[in-house]
């Protein structure tokens, strides 16, 4: 929490304010501030976050706490590591809880997850989007659309040198534990097919759409899920820095003094 105190003691003794009046100005000038500052936080964030950035923007919010006080914040776990950064962690457990999960007949959960990659060229800053697609493999899937086939790419459709599945080194990150973060290793992970292998081109027209599947449950490796973590932004911080809180907060003085 970065706390931000503005005193309008003086301004009330100057020109008299009542009680009644200096809580509607205390509580004009710090609604003020607080769209100033949430404004300037979303503008941190589309100038510098790519794929999460519109579930980031949407997760930032202003709360009353008190006709004094007022709280500009984010909520989410995303949003938050993004913010602050967080280490490995196992992306099962979120998973499980999403409303897109589904409930096996004798126990556990399984969830499919999509995966969108965007064209060379372009930028794939959507949080759809969780890659570009090299130029060969591009090239492979306009071939067999214009063919007719849309089907996934198979592993012997693969260019050699995209054939080897992905290894993830061992990484240190945290879990979960009784509500508290522990640290933890999490070990290192052969992917068992390449990253590549499944993508298909929608088969709708004027589509460009690409897409793999990929699917997760309970039964999943335990090291197979494991999101290598999030370097801290402070993207907050950045905000505030660029907010000039003494102009903001004289303009807002004008302003109310012009309404009694």
């Amino acid at each position: 929490m970065i706390p931000v105190i503005v005193d309008i003691s003086q301004i009330a003794e100057e020109f008299y304010l009542t009680k009644e009046e200096m809580n509607s100005f205390s509580t004009f000038v710090i609604e003020v501030i607080a769209s100033k500052f949430a404004k300037q936080w979303s503008e941190e964030a589309k100038q510098n976050l790519h794929q999460s950035r519109n579930e980031y923007i949407r997760a930032i919010y202003t709360e009353s706490v008190s006709e004094n006080t007022k709280v500009v914040g984010i909520a989410g776990f995303l949003p938050n590591a993004v913010e602050s950064g967080i280490g490995a962690f196992d992306q099962k457990p979120w998973f499980e809880k999403s409303s897109k999960v589904h409930l096996k007949k004798g126990g556990g959960w399984y969830m499919t997850i999509p995966f969108r990659f965007a064209t060379p060229g372009t930028v794939g800053d959507s949080e759809v989007f969780s890659g570009t697609l090299p130029d060969e493999i591009h090239d492979i899937l306009k071939n067999k659309a214009k063919a007719g086939d849309t089907s996934g790419l198979k592993l012997g459709e693969l260019p050699d040198q995209y054939k080897i599945p992905n290894v993830r080194g061992s990484v240190t990150g945290v879990i979960d534990s009784s509500k508290s973060l522990k640290s933890k290793v999490f070990d290192a992970y052969t992917h068992k097919s390449p990253i590549h292998e499944g993508i298909a081109k929608s088969s709708m027209e004027f589509n460009s759409q690409y897409t793999s599947f990929r699917r997760v449950s309970d039964m999943s490796d335990p090291d197979s899920w494991i999101h290598t973590g999030i370097a801290a932004h402070n993207l907050a911080e950045a905000a505030l820095s660029k907010l000039d809180i003494e102009t903001i907060t004289d303009r807002a003085i004008d302003n109310f003094l012009k309404t009694i």
